[in-house]
């Protein structure tokens, strides 16, 4: 967060280039399209404490006591996400 939170808007407006370890390839936007779906699918996770499921309405909704990355706060990575 910290990392991001320092960055320029410049930079961080520009193109994301995705690479994942031991897999060559281009990112023609497959690539990038699969690191955000695996980003999301970790940031719905349970354990990962930033949303929970309601079952009778079927929707995911921000838990209110988020227990987030440790020394974060939450209200940063609620935004990050955001």
């Amino acid at each position: 967060l910290r990392a991001i939170g320092s960055s320029s808007t410049r930079l961080l407006l520009r193109p994301l280039k995705v690479f994942f370890v031991g897999e060559p390839a281009i990112d023609e936007g497959g690539v990038a399209k699969e690191f955000f779906q695996l980003l999301v699918d970790a940031l719905f996770r349970e354990d990962f404490g930033m949303f929970e499921y309601n079952q009778a309405t079927r929707r995911f909704w921000f838990r209110q006591q988020a227990g987030l990355a440790e020394g974060a706060e939450p209200q940063a990575e609620f935004f990050l996400v955001g």
